[in-house]
């Protein structure tokens, strides 16, 4: 295999939680609350308004389905890209969940999962079965096409000698994409979670538009679409909540019972380092953003393929802050009440707002309603959201949950970004951060301070009521970095820095910068939180000249990080656009008058030949 790109990405992640109390059977006071944390709504009470700010798989990653816009609007589920209800319609999606590789050369699939000890050695975990058994919207892969199988997710058990409280891990990894006009699926977003579950049993789950349809709930199921009408169901977050059971997913009913399995979320060990390698037929596009730790994202191309890739992840679970509240309308202070009295949504959110299953008697009416805002854990909104009701809260937070995922930016994400960070054909960078809420798109380009700023928002407190100390750590092609610099293609150097949103002070942060195999690498740990601005700023680093000065061919090599030997030949190229500044002088650069000099640098050694560029600034 040739390796595209790699890169590597280590972060230090503080445990971080809230102490609004609440009823959790296994919490006691001053201990970090996760497992058995149920975000439930109180039943049979009307007129109550809550939010929901938990990182959570999104809706659509979390359930394979095919499916086609028809006409006059609505979507159908289809069977198959020859299904009626997908053949010849323009607008087709889908979401297929991988499963394990079948062969050596299969695509679109899971080649292994398992656990890194801290010798470094990979242990593999064995496939047990896909859970559900059968996936309620399965359709199969298309060759012409390249669609990838529509299956269920899948447990895995890693082996005792690991030593791990729960072995058996709920492991999912979705690609999402589209039919072109060709005919082609197009791979658009790729996303990966697990978590360690534990099965039970549960009674089955109904959705009230279908009691009078459908009375037995194991007919429906909570993660079904439905393919004869117009419509659009899939996996709905919150599985089991109802029996206070946290389901990573439930399936496989006894239609007779009226019972069926619950893959249940235990907590994960946050000093357990596990990966997870997947090949794609294509690669992911742009920008990574998630929740890992000690990460090491490697993705390598296939030999014989033009597109085809291995995507291997290597990370640590990390604890990320819940915040969650449920009141009486009237009890929210007055600041809060004008943001939901609309709706009960937040303004200008994307994630929407439940109802907690209850009908309403008004839904004009904030007491005539039951509304739990849910943003989604990345976007301006959530922050906003978030800022609003620390206050009201005293700045803590209510659960910490162990969370490991990873996923690709939306397409609506990329819209705002700079266009050197939205690169179709390969990934262009990667951040991680253990903040409540954040904005998951490539960082944004202020003009005004050179830097590339990110925003993350977290309350100050953990559910223990110990200060909660904030990771960052973003990680970029440096060509990407040159391209929104407009720097002349030398190398870089970079400082990173925490920013008080509110004072613009710089607060107090341990922050690292490196550069290796093309890629920058920035990280800031160790600073408290509301709502800082993670600033990082890019300097193009030269070598100094003075006029009619030379500079040795060997003197560019070191700079530019070129290990030369006795047998190495090195040839130097000025820039056209440098040739009034400086020229090439035998084995050496002259100095011809002020300004800035570029020189391809070339050392070639045996059969190897690396070129790298040198900016020479001439004083």
């Amino acid at each position: 295999m040739k390796s595209r790109s790699i890169f590597f990405a280590s972060v230090l992640l503080a445990l971080l939680l809230s102490a609004i109390p609440v009823t959790l059977a296994g919490a006691a006071t001053g201990s970090i609350v996760d497992e058995g944390f149920i975000p439930a709504g109180t039943q049979g009470v009307i007129g109550r308004q809550g939010v929901k700010l938990m990182e959570s798989p999104d809706y659509a990653e979390t359930a394979s389905v095919l499916r086609a816009q028809q006409p006059g609007g609505g979507w159908k589920s289809c069977s198959s890209l020859t299904d009626t209800a997908c053949n010849g319609w323009k607008d087709i999606t889908f979401t297929s969940i991988l499963q394990p590789c079948a062969s050596a050369v299969q695509l679109n699939c899971i080649v292994e999962f398992g656990v890194v000890t801290t010798a470094g050695q990979k242990v593999a975990a064995t496939f047990e079965r896909s859970f559900p058994q059968e996936a309620w919207n399965k359709y199969p892969a298309d060759e012409a096409s390249g669609l990838p199988v529509g299956g269920p997710g899948a447990l895995w058990t890693v082996p005792a000698s690991v030593g791990l409280a729960v072995s058996t891990h709920y492991v999912r990894a979705a690609i999402l994409g589209s039919i072109g006009a060709n005919g082609k699926a197009v791979f658009e977003n790729f996303a990966a979670n697990l978590t360690p579950v534990s099965l039970t049993t549960m009674q089955c789950e109904q959705d009230a538009e279908w009691l009078t349809s459908k009375p037995n709930p194991c007919t429906n199921g909570d993660f079904k679409t439905n393919r004869d009408k117009p419509g659009y169901s899939g996996f709905v977050e919150g599985s089991g909540w109802d029996q206070k059971l946290d389901c990573e997913m439930s399936g496989n009913a006894n239609v007779t019972a009226e019972t069926a399995e619950c893959a249940l979320r235990k907590p994960a060990s946050l000093d357990t380092k596990y990966f997870l390698t997947i090949r794609l037929a294509q690669s992911p596009q742009g920008w990574l953003h998630g929740r890992l730790g000690e990460a090491d994202v490697t993705i390598t191309s296939i030999d014989g393929s033009k597109d085809a890739i291995t995507l291997a992840i290597v990370g640590k679970s990390v604890r990320v802050p819940v915040v969650y509240k449920e009141l009486p309308f009237g009890e929210l202070p007055s600041s809060l009440q004008e943001k939901y009295r609309t709706d009960g949504e937040w303004p200008n959110g994307q994630g929407g707002a439940s109802n907690w299953g209850m009908q309403d008697t008004d839904s004009t009416s904030p007491t005539g309603r039951n509304r739990l805002s849910i943003p989604p854990p990345y976007g301006p909104a959530g922050i906003a959201e978030l800022e609003a009701w620390m206050p009201f809260l005293k700045d803590t937070s209510t659960a910490d949950r162990a969370t490991w995922s990873i996923r690709t930016l939306r397409t609506w994400e990329r819209s705002q970004a700079n266009d050197c960070l939205t690169d179709k054909s390969r990934v262009t960078g990667l951040v991680l951060t253990n903040a409540t809420q954040y904005l998951a798109g490539a960082p944004e380009y202020n003009e005004k301070t050179k830097s590339l700023d990110y925003k993350v928002a977290a309350p100050h407190y953990m559910s223990n009521g110990e200060e909660f100390f904030g990771t960052y750590q973003m990680i970029v092609r440096s060509d990407v970095a040159k391209c929104i610099y407009k720097f002349g293609g030398t190398a870089m150097s970079a400082t990173v820095e925490v920013v008080e949103s509110a004072s613009g002070s710089v607060s107090q942060a341990v922050t690292t910068v490196s550069e290796s195999n093309g890629w920058l690498k920035l990280s800031a740990t160790g600073y408290t939180h509301s709502t800082p601005t993670i600033r990082a700023k890019f300097v193009e680093s030269t070598l100094p000249a003075k006029v009619s000065r030379q500079v040795t061919a060997k003197s560019l090599a070191k700079f530019v990080g070129v290990k030369v030997s006795p047998k190495s030949r090195i040839s130097l190229a000025v820039a056209s656009s440098s040739r009034r500044q400086c020229q090439v002088s035998g084995a050496s650069v002259k100095a011809l008058r002020k300004g800035r000099c570029v020189v391809t640098v070339t050392v070639s050694t045996g059969n190897t030949k690396t070129k790298r560029i040198a900016t020479i600034l001439v004083s």
